[in-house]
């Protein structure tokens, strides 16, 4: 899984959570930085934040569905903005499920086995 959040404390916390799920896991701080992930690894899902600096999480998944061989990669955003423009527009980008935080281990766990799937 490739997690996606400009916060440091967040990516730790989600880190662990997803790694005591048993996933593996590798970290990107920024948008920009994923890309490039994306480039040089395959993963089977994206879970990403929506508020970071020079793309946010609407700009990266649009970016990702576009991308040839990996536009169907599950993306799950996660974020403080509950509003439900921002769960609208979340969805209009293309991600596959949308959580709140704070969130827990069970929801996490819940929205990955709902959409991980081979594409």
């Amino acid at each position: 899984i490739l997690l996606v959040d400009d916060s440091l404390s967040g990516r730790i916390a989600q880190r662990e959570m997803l790694e005591r799920l048993g996933y593996t896991v590798e970290v990107a701080s920024s948008g920009m930085q994923a890309l490039t992930r994306l480039a040089e690894t395959r993963f089977d899902m994206i879970v990403t934040d929506i508020n970071m600096p020079r793309m946010d999480g609407y700009e990266f998944t649009q970016k990702v569905r576009t991308m040839s061989g990996i536009h169907k990669i599950p993306i799950i955003m996660v974020t403080s903005d509950v509003k439900n423009a921002d769960r609208q527009k979340a969805f209009e980008m293309g991600i596959d499920e949308f959580l709140a935080k704070p969130f827990s281990e069970e929801d996490l766990r819940v929205a990955i086995e709902k959409h991980l799937r081979v594409y």
